[in-house]
């Protein structure tokens, strides 16, 4: 850590990111007048006792899975690298330390077989004391995941509480580069990683209907864009109202390929790397781009939100039930002149009904929710509780491909031509100014048979069941030149 200043933090503040580099994530932390240095690292299959025969162990889900083991023969941090990956392996994609109700805790995303045994895990403390973490899978008490059996490799979450810290100070001076932490954000969106994405209008039209409903803030996770698409990606960063993470590709052994049998590029940990990342946000949206949610009446969605957040100070996220979009008109395809675009296909959208058995989308107050899955918070903080939104107030509107452009439904249907009346002056408006920017041609494009072959080749995961990103490579890696993770990042993934 040498050449790096201390840095003094309001004890609300503290948001605290750190990785792990070769398998050791080392933590100086300067609490009033003394200097505490933590080396944590995980220590896998060196205990032949099983953990029930190891004494003073106490791991529950209520006091956050501390155990106390003495432990003759500890290892040190070079020994627990593992550079060849394998079927046993564990992928570290992140590790962060979160201060929560007062409490530290280390909480570990990562990626491994569903088939590998993880129950000899532990955490290694200044080589002498033993952590034992609490393993959860993300989407599911089960692996695989019910909705994808067919992806071998999953998404998992490790949580353990730091106990032997004692915070009595309002300030902790940290001797390590802290992670950006962004002031002021009052409603935040989190973006699963973009793959072979090319649709740089709807990037656009996105961002100004959330804006248009109170929020200030986007995380955009993405594997490969089209360069429009980033430029206008890098357009929204400049201004501040976009972070921009790049999302790997997992590392391939001679034998193991987890890019092949992980669902939709382990989403679920970019989804809660972004409630980590938002932690200092009120309410944090989980949607795709294709997905607004609205109130029925025009309020703006960030009043109707603190609105609910006041009467029901207990609840802690929000879901909202699946409806189908169409649009009034088709949208922009193929060559077009950008001038000529008004976003007339909002002017009179449609919904179909509430489905109940549809798939829901969060809103959560990242604050009580400590593990979050596609479509439910997976764990509240004790005390916490989900609500579902009613449908006559608050609508998830879908605009899928698969029917947003289509011919209407015979019956029940509702035209709601209020829906983005006050979004569409601020999105023309934004849209001409990045097109004077940006387009350097009168003719702009929209390559609906690319969009069409990448739909196409994605949905044969059904016979496969894993929604495997990677099973489209070869056929979509010469379509254009496509914008990769790997263009921006060269942080490699930790593996053990």
């Amino acid at each position: 850590m040498r050449g790096r200043s201390a840095i003094t933090l309001p004890f609300s503040r503290i948001r605290l990111f750190l990785r792990f580099i070769l398998g050791v994530l080392i933590v100086s932390l300067s609490i009033t007048a003394s200097l505490l240095s933590i080396t944590l690292f995980l220590l896998r299959g060196r205990f032949s006792q099983p953990w029930s025969n190891l004494r003073d162990i106490s791991i529950t889900e209520k006091n956050a899975f501390s155990c106390k083991m003495h432990i003759s023969s500890l290892l040190r941090p070079e020994e627990s690298v593992v550079r060849n990956i394998t079927s046993k392996s564990l992928i570290i994609v992140r590790s962060v330390l979160l201060l929560q109700d007062r409490r530290l805790y280390l909480k570990i995303l990562f990626l491994k077989k569903c088939e590998t045994n993880i129950s000899d895990m532990q955490l290694q403390i200044d080589l002498k004391q033993i952590l034992c973490p609490v393993v959860k899978h993300i989407e599911s008490d089960n692996c695989p995941w019910d909705w994808a059996p067919g992806c071998a490799w999953s998404s998992f979450i490790a949580t353990t509480r730091l106990d032997f810290l004692n915070f009595n100070s309002h300030t902790i001076g940290l001797h390590l580069e802290p992670s950006h932490n962004i002031e002021n954000l009052p409603f935040a969106v989190c973006i699963q990683p973009l793959y072979w994405y090319i649709d740089w209008l709807q990037v656009i039209e996105f961002i100004e209907i959330w804006t248009s409903q109170g929020v200030n803030h986007f995380f955009f996770y993405f594997y490969t864009v089209s360069q429009l698409v980033m430029d206008i990606l890098q357009y929204y960063e400049a201004k501040g109202t976009v972070t921009l993470l790049p999302w790997r590709s997992f590392p391939v052994g001679e034998n193991e390929n987890p890019n092949k049998d992980v669902y939709r590029l382990a989403h679920s940990l970019a989804n809660n790397d972004c409630l980590w990342r938002s932690s200092g946000a009120n309410f944090v949206a989980f949607v795709d781009l294709d997905e607004y949610i609205l109130t029925t009446n025009n309020v703006p969605l960030i009043t109707f939100l603190k609105g609910k957040a006041k009467l029901c100070p207990k609840c802690g996220s929000f879901a909202a039930v699946h409806t189908k979009m169409y649009y009034s008109s088709p949208r922009p395809r193929n060559n077009f002149r950008w001038h000529d675009v008004k976003f007339e296909w909002l002017a009179n959208t449609s919904y179909g009904l509430p489905e109940i058995d549809g798939p829901y989308k969060q809103i959560v107050r990242p604050e009580t929710v400590s593990i979050i899955s596609t479509h439910s918070t997976r764990k509240n903080f004790p005390g916490y509780i989900d609500v579902n939104l009613n449908s006559s107030e608050i609508i998830l509107l879908h605009a899928s491909h698969k029917w947003s452009e289509t011919n209407l439904p015979l019956n029940n249907v509702t035209i709601a031509p209020h829906f983005f009346a006050d979004a569409l002056s601020i999105l023309n408006t934004t849209y001409r100014e990045i097109g004077q920017l940006l387009f350097r041609n009168e003719i702009m494009r929209i390559d609906r048979m690319l969009q069409m072959k990448i739909a196409k080749c994605i949905s044969q995961w059904y016979a496969k069941k894993c929604k495997s990103v990677d099973m489209c490579k070869g056929e979509m890696v010469n379509q254009m030149k496509w914008i990769y993770a790997e263009n921006f990042s060269t942080n490699e993934y930790q593996l053990v």
